[in-house]
């Protein structure tokens, strides 16, 4: 084959020798263009721009850290005192109220509206006492029965 080859371009005269030489130079040059160089410039793009994008995302979700942790308020008094004072402040009166170990309450309320109770838990947690475990059943009206173990934040 390559004796072919040979035989084939040694019958070619100089000036079309050059051409060729010159023709396969350019296609060379063109398929390393096309076949590698592209690719790879569009997978760098594409690679930039996900950095991009993840870097932000990064920023983000380190700024929205930065903002919970500075409005985080750690509970100074013991958990059974906070959620004993706001149960009472937001209407519902606990049919259990047990303080546990690690600054936790287990709280049950027989009656519970669902929309005071969220307000209720939101407001419990801005004062650095969170839901550790909550079960909710529905009564025959349109309330809840309310079962939780409360814990509160410390430092």
């Amino acid at each position: 084959m390559m004796g072919q080859f040979t035989d084939w371009w040694r019958g070619r005269s100089q000036r079309e020798q050059i051409l060729l030489g010159i023709m396969i130079a350019l296609f060379l040059i063109v398929f390393g263009w096309l076949a590698i160089l592209r690719p790879i410039e569009a997978g760098l793009a594409a690679a930039k721009k996900d950095h991009a994008l993840a870097v932000e995302r990064l920023e983000r979700v380190r700024r929205d850290a930065s903002a919970l942790k500075s409005k985080m308020v750690y509970a100074a008094d013991t958990a059974q005192a906070i959620v004993s004072r706001s149960a009472n402040e937001a209407g519902f009166s606990p049919t259990r109220l047990d303080p546990q170990s690690g600054n936790r309450v287990i709280i049950a309320l027989s009656t519970a509206k669902p929309v005071a109770l969220v307000r209720w838990l939101r407001a419990l947690d801005a004062q650095g006492v969170f839901v550790e475990q909550i079960s909710l059943r529905p009564n025959s009206d349109t309330t809840l029965a309310v079962d939780a173990t409360l814990r509160a934040r410390v430092k």
